[in-house]
C-alpha cells in the first residue's frame, strides 16, 4: 500500500511529532507500506521527515497549495496541474490527513486522485469552527481517527460514520524513551523552589493569557509560595509579548521563565515538579502523558483536555472548574506546599498511564487499521 500523508506543518508540536513517530514505526514494522509526506508548511522537523521518505512542500516552487482553491491565473492553473500530475504518477492508494487543518487539501486531492481519505483529527469542535471545518468536508472522508474521546464526539457531531470512527490515544517518541528507561528524574531537596511546567506554544487556545491572572492571584492569596513557572514551547510574538507586559505591570516577571521551543524537552521535563495545563481546549496534550510517565501530576481545567480520561481528581491529578482562577491558584499552592501529595499523585498517574500504554500501543493500532483499510480498498 502506498500512502500520501498530509501534515499541516513540520513544527515541534504534538501532531507533527506524533506523525513523525508513526512513520518511523511504519518504516521498521510495516515495510510493505510505502509513503510520501505532503507538508503544507515546512518547519524544523522537515529534515527529520526527509530521512524517512520523500517530502513535498507546496510553498516551494512550482507548487503552492492555495492554488488548489484559487485558480485565477494561467500560472496558478499550471501549478495545480503540475502538483496533481506529480501525485498521480506516484499511484497512491490512500490519503492520510493528519489534523483537520489538512482536510480541505485532502478532500481536493481526493477528487483528483479518486482514492479514499483517512482523517486523523487532533482537534475538537471549537477548533473545527475556528478553522472553518464544515460537516460537508468531514463527510467526504472515508475513515476517521480521533485523538481522544472529545475528538471522537466532535467527529460524530460533524457527520463522521460511527463504525468508521476510531479513538486512538496518541503516544510520542519522547514517551517511548521514558518508558524504555532512558530518562530518570533527579532527586530534589524538599526546600528547593517548586518548578511548574506550562508546555506548548504560547497561544490563547493553550490559555497563555491566564498565566498573569493566576500569578497575580497566587501572590494575593499566598505571597510566600516558592515557585517558578517554566514555559516550554514556541514563543508566539503577539500573545507572548502581552503576557510579558502583564507580568511586568504586576511586578511578577521573576515568577515566569520562557524557555522557548526545545528539540529535546526531556532534560527540562526531568526538573519539573508538576504541570499546569491552562488550555481552553486541548484534545490530547502529549506533554501531560510524557510528564505523567516521569511521575509528574497535572492540574487542568475540567472538560478541556482529552487526557482527563486518565485523571481521577485528587488521586492522580487535580481538576479545577473551567476558568476558576481562584481554584487554580489554590490547587497550585496545595501541590507546592504538600510535596508528599504531589509525589503520590505523580506515582499513581505514572502507573495509570503505564498500564494503559502497555496494552494499547498507539502506532501498532494505527498500522493495524491501515492494513484493514488496505483490504477494504482492494476488495
Amino acid at each position: 500500500m502506498n500512502i500520501l500523508f498530509i501534515s499541516h506543518e513540520a513544527s515541534r508540536s504534538g501532531a507533527p511529532l506524533a506523525l513523525l513517530y508513526l512513520l518511523k514505526e511504519i518504516k521498521s514494522k510495516a515495510t510493505d507500506i510505502t509513503f510520501t509526506v505532503l507538508q503544507l508548511e515546512g518547519g524544523p522537523l522537515t529534515d527529520e521527515f526527509r530521512k524517512l521518505c520523500k517530502v513535498i512542500i507546496p510553498t516551494e516552487r512550482p507548487w503552492r497549495v492555495e492554488h488548489l482553491f484559487k485558480r485565477d491565473s494561467l500560472r496558478e492553473r499550471l501549478s495545480v496541474r503540475l502538483l496533481i500530475n506529480h501525485l498521480k504518477k506516484q499511484h497512491f492508494d490512500l490519503i492520510y490527513a493528519n489534523t483537520v487543518v489538512t482536510l480541505p487539501t485532502a478532500v481536493a486531492l481526493k477528487t483528483s486522485l479518486s482514492i479514499p481519505v483517512v482523517l486523523h483529527a487532533h482537534e475538537a469542535s471549537n477548533s473545527f469552527a475556528h478553522l472553518g471545518v464544515t460537516k460537508d468536508l468531514v463527510k467526504q472522508c472515508d475513515y476517521y481517527i480521533g485523538a481522544s474521546g472529545i475528538v471522537y464526539d466532535s467527529l460524530i457531531k460533524y457527520g463522521s460514520v460511527p463504525d468508521r470512527t476510531h479513538t486512538i490515544y496518541p503516544f510520542s517518541e519522547f514517551a517511548d524513551r521514558i518508558v524504555s528507561g532512558e530518562a530518570t528524574p533527579p532527586k530534589k531537596d524538599a526546600g528547593d523552589k517548586v518548578l511548574i511546567g506550562c508546555i506548548g506554544p504560547m497561544t490563547e487556545r493553550k490559555g497563555a493569557d491566564f498565566i498573569p491572572m493566576i500569578v497575580r492571584r497566587l501572590h494575593d492569596l499566598y505571597p510566600e509560595c516558592p515557585y517558578e513557572i517554566q514555559c516550554i514551547g514556541t514563543y508566539m510574538e503577539g500573545i507572548s509579548k502581552k503576557v510579558e507586559y502583564d507580568l511586568a505591570r504586576i511586578g511578577m516577571s521573576d515568577k515566569v521563565r520562557n524557555l522557548g521551543s526545545q528539540p529535546d524537552p526531556l532534560p527540562l521535563y526531568l526538573n519539573l515538579d508538576f504541570l499546569l495545563v491552562l488550555s481552553r481546549e486541548d484534545p490530547f496534550p502529549l506533554a501531560v502523558v510524557e510528564n505523567g510517565l516521569l511521575g509528574k501530576p497535572s492540574i487542568l481545567f475540567d472538560g478541556s483536555c482529552g487526557t482527563q480520561r486518565f485523571i481521577n481528581n485528587g488521586v492522580n491529578g487535580v481538576i479545577v472548574p473551567y476558568m476558576d482562577i481562584d481554584g487554580m491558584a489554590k490547587a497550585i499552592y496545595h501541590l507546592c506546599q504538600d510535596r508528599e501529595a504531589r509525589v503520590s499523585m505523580g506515582q499513581k498517574f505514572q502507573k495509570t498511564l503505564s498500564d494503559h500504554y502497555q496494552h494499547a500501543r498507539t502506532n501498532d493500532e494505527i498500522i493495524k487499521l491501515l492494513y484493514q483499510i488496505g483490504k477494504d480498498i482492494h476488495h
